[in-house]
């Protein structure tokens, strides 16, 4: 960082160091007020530490504080990934449903290729009896899938579109996510 003052990768890592070097909780949280007293600072070094700062508060149950450093984190720095990742987590059940479609699409957003928030956004949306815009979600966790693995997709992931379609009465898009699930199992237990 004394060499050069511009490598950000370097600047995230010596902050990273210094969190890690610390014996508890408490000075760990202390430690990152320090850095955050330290001007100038990088916007994504201070969202970092603004993260580190909500999941000190969100782990001891402070919901406000900890709402209010992941919010920093995500205004200094939009695409921290593991800030929109623990705004997601706080958020998943106490926020309004459009604030949880809302987290789940930027966390899809900043990964598109994980199917398992893909998957996780279409549970969210038929929980919320949203079945056909759930189905456009399972589709595409179940094509991301495909495309990330040679093996056959799981069973459940077909279940859970049955389940969907069914629920909106689509009972032959049902039927053919059951077919799916079948011809799934049976490739799995003909590699065994």
């Amino acid at each position: 960082v004394r060499l050069q003052p511009d490598d950000g990768s370097a600047r995230l890592r010596l902050v990273d160091l210094g969190w890690q070097d610390q014996q508890t909780a408490e000075a760990r949280a202390e430690f990152v007020k320090a850095q955050l007293d330290r001007k100038p600072l990088w916007p994504v070094v201070a969202g970092e530490l603004h993260r580190q700062l909500a999941r000190h508060h969100f782990q001891r149950q402070e919901t406000q504080p900890a709402a209010d450093e992941v919010e920093k984190a995500l205004r200094l720095n939009p695409m921290n990934v593991a800030a929109r990742d623990l705004a997601y987590q706080m958020f998943r059940e106490t926020e309004p449903a459009l604030q949880r479609v809302e987290a789940a699409l930027q966390l899809i957003s900043i990964n598109p290729t994980q199917a398992n928030l893909v998957w996780d956004l279409a549970a969210l949306l038929d929980r919320l009896s949203l079945h056909e815009q759930a189905q456009q979600w399972y589709r595409r966790a179940i094509n991301l899938h495909r495309q990330a693995s040679a093996g056959a997709v799981p069973a459940e992931f077909q279940h859970k579109l049955a389940v969907s379609c069914a629920s909106a009465g689509d009972f032959a898009g049902a039927k053919k996510a059951v077919d799916a699930a079948q011809i799934g199992r049976a490739s799995c237990r003909e590699r065994v």
